[in-house]
């Protein structure tokens, strides 16, 4: 059938309980990724890793991921979790102290999707992570306004403030991007830079620039 979009397969993986295997699987090969870049290239290139909810929610799903990665080390600083918003709402306390233990291992933290759902500001303050990824809502031009400029705008600054990285999603346009420059956000990824390629192709096109 060719290439299958995530949204095809994933929420049947969710459903059947089988999330969990291919999270441990991916990791495994993000470990391999990385090595392989260091050791061909010279390059040390950070990837972002998804938690699942069913996987976040298993008490020693910790354990895991380190006998993992203990067979397949690498730089700790490559590897960056990132975990949904809705995973972070009304467990806060849990959430913050799993955050913790990644970040005692080595690994850094980002709270994903921030904006897509009932976010609290104060869930900032109190989350130990490290990188902030503004949800691609935010950028919709249907749907922008002076108050959502604003809205955007606040959010930055409050990242900013309480030194964290910003990354903005679903960027498709050079005016985006510019637009996200002038509000001081860091970072940025969308279709405007890229689509989604397997690993061969990005190994073409974008080693080159890379740093």
């Amino acid at each position: 059938r060719g290439m299958i979009p995530v949204g095809e397969f994933l929420p049947e993986l969710v459903r059947n309980g089988l999330i969990s295997d291919l999270d441990l699987y991916l990791f495994e090969k993000v470990c391999r990724y990385i090595n392989k870049w260091i050791d061909l290239y010279g390059k040390k290139i950070r990837i972002s890793v998804n938690l699942s909810s069913n996987m976040f929610n298993y008490r020693y799903f910790l354990d895991h991921y380190k006998e993992v990665y203990n067979k397949v080390p690498c730089p700790k600083d490559c590897i960056e979790f990132e975990l949904l918003e809705s995973i972070v709402l009304n467990q806060v306390e849990l959430v913050s102290r799993v955050v913790k233990q990644l970040r005692e291992f080595g690994f850094s933290c980002a709270l994903d999707d921030f904006g897509s759902g009932y976010s609290s500001l104060n869930t900032l303050s109190e989350l130990p992570i490290d990188v902030l990824k503004l949800d691609l809502k935010f950028l919709r031009e249907e749907t922008e306004t002076k108050r959502r400029h604003a809205t955007m705008q606040a959010v930055i600054n409050l990242a900013l403030e309480l030194g964290l990285q910003v990354i903005a999603e679903g960027v498709e346009t050079k005016q985006q991007a510019q637009r996200l420059a002038l509000m001081g956000c860091q970072y940025a990824q969308g279709y405007y830079y890229g689509h989604p390629m397997p690993q061969e192709e990005f190994e073409e096109h974008f080693m080159d620039c890379c740093i």
